[in-house]
């Protein structure tokens, strides 16, 4: 595992436009190469197939990607995660090692689905990064905290980060869950039900939302329970997706 190079790859892959594209999205201090999303899986994919990483023997070089630039991230969260089958704990290790130098959505995102969410549940410490995430400093940390959520639902996972752990599961959607995981749900939305960042709130918001889809009643008991009642913007994610789903159901019934 070369760290140095990955970033020769990478950058062989980038051009101008996609990374002046990005940079109207996202800055993180890292530094943006201009990859397209689509390569950018593709090449996740290729390396995890050549070099399938090993944990806790590629950790330092896994650090150091991170640290090179944005894509070089995105693909060090991919290969950590293809460990969650053999060595849970130092992914989640890396994981909480890199919450510490996030600074933007699309690696918050990554980071919560991919690594915190399933590492903490495969190590029974889902309860101590959920308490680590919530009360973080800074709002990208706690984006990759509410993300999680992500992890805890039966959907299936999504971006160029996803690639590696879809290879290393065998699947093609590769879910983390078979089920919602009602408990822990409810502990993360109640978590971060109160916090007024508007990317942590758009997070919630994509939790509540997909929550729903799977067990709309489940959603609508946890936003009622909550005291003094919820954002409105999370109280419409709730109603209008049930709405949707009673809609189609009575479309089906009527054919």
């Amino acid at each position: 595992m070369d760290p140095a190079a990955v970033a020769t790859s990478l950058q062989s892959l980038a051009t101008d436009e996609v990374a002046r594209k990005r940079r109207d999205h996202i800055r993180p201090l890292r530094g943006i190469r201009g990859v397209p999303e689509g390569e950018l899986g593709r090449f996740l994919h290729h390396t995890w197939e050549e070099t399938p990483p090993a944990l806790p023997r590629d950790g330092a070089a896994l650090r150091a990607m991170f640290g090179s630039a944005w894509e070089d991230g995105i693909v060090a969260i991919g290969l950590a995660a293809s460990c969650l089958g053999t060595d849970a704990a130092s992914v989640l290790a890396l994981g909480l090692d890199w919450l510490e130098q996030v600074d933007d959505v699309a690696t918050a995102d990554a980071l919560g689905w991919l690594v915190l969410g399933p590492a903490s549940l495969a190590t029974d410490r889902f309860d101590d990064v959920l308490d680590d995430t919530a009360h973080a400093r800074h709002a990208a940390a706690r984006r990759a905290g509410v993300i999680m959520g992500m992890a805890l639902l039966p959907t299936a996972i999504q971006g160029p980060a996803a690639a590696a752990l879809r290879a290393a599961l065998g699947t093609i959607d590769g879910r983390i869950v078979e089920e919602p995981r009602t408990s822990e749900l409810r502990a993360l939305c109640t978590a971060f039900a109160r916090d007024d960042d508007p990317a942590v709130r758009k997070g919630l918001r994509r939790v509540l939302g997909t929550w729903t889809e799977h067990d709309a009643r489940a959603a609508k008991r946890w936003m009622e329970g909550v005291p003094g009642g919820v954002h409105r913007m999370l109280r419409d994610e709730i109603e209008s997706t049930a709405a949707r789903i009673e809609k189609r159901a009575a479309r089906r019934g009527e054919r």
